[in-house]
C-alpha cells in the first residue's frame, strides 16, 4: 500500500513538472519576429559588414571607428528586429553587436557582454552597453559587473536594476512618451541608483515597440510618429551621448 502511495505521489511530481516545462517552452516559442524590413538590414553593404552567428550579430563600419555597442534584445523580441538600428549606428561609425540571449530572454546572458568585448575588442575603441525593455535591466546589471571594460550604458524603454552610483559609468536613457509598457514607477524609483551623468531623451509621440522593427506589442500604447522617425531620433541621441 506506501509503495503504491509512493507510485501515485511519484507520478504526480512528474507530471507537475512536465507540464511546469512544456509551458515555458511554449512560452518562449511564442515571440516578436523582425519584420521584412529588418530583414534586410541584415545584408552587408559598402559601408557596414553584417555576420550573423549563432551567438551574436555583427554589424562593423568597414572603415575606422571609436566606439562599440554590445545589445540586449527586449523579453521574447528576435534579435534581428533590431538591425535597423544597429545598421543606422554603424554607418555612423560605431560597431555593433547584437546578442540572441537564450530563450529571448536576457537574464541568462549577462556574462555575454564579457565574452563578447574579449573576442571582439579593438585597441582605442569604447566599449558601450545597451538594452531594450528587459535587456536594459540586464545590461545595466553587466555594467555594474564589467564596469571596467564599459563606458557606459544606453537603456532603450528600461530602467537601473543595479546601483551603479559610485562607478564611473554614464548612462543616457530614452523612451518613447506614448509607452504603455514602460513601467514607470520602477524608472523613476530607480534613479537612486544613477552615476553622476544621467541624461534623459523622451520621444514624443514614440512607443515601446518602435526601437525594433517587429509590430507593435500587445499592451503598447499608439504612436502619432512613424517608427523610422523613432529610430532615426534614437540614433541622434546615441550619437550624441558617445561623442561627448
Amino acid at each position: 500500500m506506501k509503495r503504491k502511495r509512493g507510485l501515485i505521489i511519484l507520478s504526480i511530481i512528474v507530471v507537475f513538472i512536465g507540464i511546469i516545462v512544456g509551458s515555458f517552452f511554449i512560452y518562449v516559442n511564442i515571440y516578436y519576429k523582425a519584420d521584412s524590413e529588418a530583414l534586410e538590414a541584415l545584408n552587408s553593404n559598402e559601408e557596414v559588414t553584417v555576420i550573423n552567428n549563432d551567438k551574436y550579430i555583427s554589424f562593423v563600419p568597414n572603415n575606422e571607428y571609436n566606439d562599440a555597442i554590445i545589445f540586449y534584445q527586449g523579453a521574447k523580441v528576435e534579435a534581428e528586429a533590431y538591425a535597423p538600428l544597429m545598421k543606422l549606428l554603424a554607418l555612423n561609425d560605431i560597431a555593433c553587436y547584437a546578442i540572441k540571449t537564450t530563450f529571448k530572454l536576457s537574464f541568462f546572458d549577462v556574462n555575454t557582454y564579457n565574452d563578447i568585448y574579449q573576442k571582439e575588442k579593438h585597441e582605442n575603441v569604447d566599449y558601450y552597453v545597451m538594452g531594450h525593455s528587459l535587456g536594459g535591466v540586464i545590461a545595466s546589471i553587466a555594467a555594474k559587473k564589467y564596469n571596467s571594460i564599459c563606458e557606459g550604458i544606453i537603456l532603450l524603454a528600461s530602467y537601473l536594476n543595479s546601483d551603479i552610483s559610485d562607478t564611473k559609468l554614464k548612462v543616457l536613457s530614452i523612451y518613447g512618451s506614448n509607452d504603455e509598457i514602460l513601467n514607470m514607477d520602477n524608472y523613476e524609483n530607480n534613479k537612486k541608483y544613477a552615476p553622476d551623468v544621467f541624461i534623459e531623451r523622451k520621444i514624443d509621440g514614440g512607443i515601446h515597440s518602435y526601437f525594433g522593427s517587429y509590430g507593435i506589442q500587445n499592451n503598447d500604447g499608439k504612436p502619432y510618429i512613424e517608427k523610422n522617425f523613432q529610430i532615426e531620433r534614437t540614433k541622434d541621441y546615441i550619437l550624441e551621448f558617445v561623442n561627448n
